[in-house]
């Protein structure tokens, strides 16, 4: 297993090469997907011709609060109807409890030993003004694949099934998340749409990877960065290993662009470090 994404690591990360930050560029522009070019009713209205979706979907994986203030700004512009809270506890719960609880803002929210969906609503709900009516919450999932199946049962349960609705996850588990909506609810009619919170490039600073962005810092340990970009392309393939047809299961078929695999390929050579055991390509 890779360590937990904000746990400190002692071991030192591979020298940095210009061809490594591209490709890895190339890899965390292919993961943090974006259908929309922002969370307004402007661009809703120009990708489908109309001004508010049904559902806004908010992932308990995204990494940091600050993402939760992107949906609540959503609900208020009216590019939602109202919103839907996933996330039990899994792998990435404390990884969220951590960056709530050093938060200048939302670190009085209670953490120990509650659900993704439990905190971001104690957010959304006591300093964000969102009204607890308009937020459907799913607490019991605890993977992309149970998110998106139990996301439908309470989907269900609430009586309405979403025409068009948008999800936000943490950039980097963005696009897998979509696959897992679109496998789970493939016989509902529901449009999905993918919205990135964030876009965390990467750049040199003093011979060391960085992000481009300060603001991103403060979300990842950088190794545990790595794991999760390093993590993704073998997770996405449709091959025995990964998580499509021919492997697992969890999501359909994905067509991974050439340039993407072609930088996967390149960076197993510095970062298999960073891919789970029985993950890296076959030599």
């Amino acid at each position: 297993m890779s360590p937990h994404r904000n746990e400190p690591r002692t071991d030192r990360l591979p020298e940095c090469r210009k061809q490594d930050v591209d490709d890895l560029n190339c890899l965390i522009g292919f993961l943090a997907k974006r259908d929309l070019a922002e969370l307004t009713s402007d661009a809703l209205f120009a990708r489908h011709g109309v001004r508010q979706v049904d559902r806004l979907i908010l992932m308990g994986g995204i990494t940091t609060p600050d993402f939760v203030e992107l949906a609540a700004h959503a609900v208020h512009g009216g590019f939602a109807r109202g919103l839907m809270v996933i996330g039990g506890m899994g792998h990435s719960t404390q990884n969220l409890r951590d960056n709530i609880a050093k938060h200048p803002r939302y670190g009085i929210v209670p953490t120990t030993g509650r659900p993704e969906a439990d905190m971001l609503c104690d957010i959304l709900i006591g300093f964000l003004a969102v009204a607890r009516d308009a937020i459907v919450v799913e607490r019991a999932s605890t993977n992309c694949g149970t998110n998106a199946a139990f996301a439908l049962q309470a989907t269900r349960q609430s009586g309405v099934i979403p025409r068009l609705a948008v999800i936000v996850q943490d950039p980097i588990m963005q696009r897998r998340t979509c696959e897992s909506f679109l496998h789970a609810w493939q016989g509902e009619p529901t449009v999905f749409d993918c919205f990135a919170p964030a876009i965390p490039l990467l750049g040199v600073r003093e011979g060391l990877l960085a992000f481009l962005e300060p603001a991103h810092a403060p979300y990842y340990n950088m190794h545990g960065f790595l794991d999760l970009v390093m993590g993704e392309i073998p997770r996405l393939r449709d091959d025995a290993k990964g998580y499509g047809p021919r492997g697992h299961g969890f999501i359909g078929h994905v067509d991974i662009p050439d340039a993407v695999g072609s930088a996967f390929a390149r960076l197993e050579q510095n970062y298999s470090r960073h891919i789970r055991p029985g993950y890296a390509s076959e030599k």
